[in-house]
């Protein structure tokens, strides 16, 4: 059995071995204050998404115009003016 997992992202993660995992769970669990969460408490657990839905366009609509904005914005250098 293979001890690499490779990502989406290609990259790839080293899983540790049987005897690596033991020793990784036992040290966890003699932890005092940082206990692994029970299978239950892991059931309970919800994946959030970081993805946005709405397209910036569509936040500039929804924008109201009288939004406060940064004093001097529309003053501010075009792009390549930084230095």
């Amino acid at each position: 059995m293979s001890n690499k997992l490779k990502t989406k992202s290609g990259r790839f993660l080293i899983l540790p071995t049987a005897q690596e995992d033991a020793v990784i769970t036992k040290a966890a669990v003699s932890d005092q204050d940082s206990k692994p969460l029970s299978n239950a408490q892991w059931k309970a657990v919800k994946p959030k998404s970081h993805r946005l839905s709405s397209k910036l366009s569509e936040l500039l609509v929804a924008t109201p115009s009288d939004a406060a904005q940064v004093p001097g914005w529309d003053e501010m250098p075009s792009k390549g003016a930084e230095f």
